[in-house]
């Protein structure tokens, strides 16, 4: 479950998932339709999280039980495609390739994104496939655990490229309460607060621990799990110019909705990384 560390990014590009069957035999027609369809024509996706975990390369195999392949992330959209009837391919790259790869039409769509109104402008969302409680992580020896947003005012929050600030910290933003620095990733954020140049960054627990065990700082940092300061929605997200993205959203949303509704979510996040879907 590694991978789901604040700091990488998965493409799709090998994972085959085929449709389950469907007793109804009048359905037999357009099941295997569907089939040949899944099969021949596999959508390809990108996985949004950030860092050095990714490499210089792509991983594209799954299995091992600790590459980002095997994150609960992965495994919730893996069963949600095959819910669909629909094959996918997976692999892992860092975040700006993943993008690149949507953008450029290499790859269907990518999972993992807050949905913002530049990106909203772009791209179709689904709805949230997690839902992960961001805390705060500081340096140990100032130890912040704030029991409120308004606890953080007068400090700088390092804020990676690519993720947004919880609400209320973003309203402190807005209220000149606090300030924001802006980093091209969370080990370089990591960095910034070991160093002292800024005061904390937020994320989940095991996303931004995971990067503190890759930089060897995790004795040097406090997280203050017990006070999270909000919440990350993440989604799915297909370019709009994708001929029938639309609906490839609404399929998809129709199978993560089963999917919630049967248990098989919780099932596969049930070792607690990620919060339970919200209900719908």
């Amino acid at each position: 479950m590694a991978c789901y560390s604040a700091s990488l990014l998965c493409v799709a590009t090998a994972l085959a998932i085929q449709s389950p069957a469907v007793a109804n035999e009048g359905n037999d027609a357009i099941n295997a339709a569907s089939a040949e369809t899944a099969t021949s024509d596999p959508h390809r996706l990108t996985m949004a999280i950030d860092g050095n975990a990714a490499g210089d390369g792509a991983e594209s195999s799954a299995g091992d039980g600790s590459g980002p392949l095997d994150s609960p992330m992965a495994h919730v959209v893996a069963a949600t495609y095959a819910e669909m009837g629909r094959t996918l391919d997976m692999a892992a790259m860092a975040r700006q390739a993943a993008f690149d790869a949507v953008t450029s039409g290499a790859a269907t769509g990518s999972f993992g994104w807050q949905p913002t109104s530049e990106r909203m402008a772009r791209f179709h969302f689904s709805d949230p496939i997690a839902v992960i409680p961001l805390v705060v992580f500081s340096d140990a020896y100032v130890a912040l655990d704030p029991a409120s947003a308004s606890d953080l005012s007068g400090r700088t929050l390092c804020q990676p490229a690519g993720t947004l600030p919880p609400d209320d910290l973003r309203r402190l933003i807005d209220q000149g309460g606090l300030r924001q620095q802006p980093a091209n990733d969370f080990e370089t954020c990591v960095q910034l607060v070991h160093d002292g140049r800024t005061d904390f960054f937020v994320a989940g627990v095991h996303e931004g621990t995971a990067v503190l065990e890759e930089l060897g700082l995790a004795e040097e940092f406090h997280v203050a799990v017990e006070n999270p300061v909000g919440l990350e929605t993440l989604h799915l997200m297909v370019p709009r110019s994708v001929a029938g993205g639309r609906a490839i959203i609404a399929d998809f949303d129709a199978a993560l909705a089963e999917l919630a509704d049967n248990g098989s979510i919780d099932d596969l996040l049930g070792d607690g990384m990620l919060a339970a879907i919200p209900d719908r």
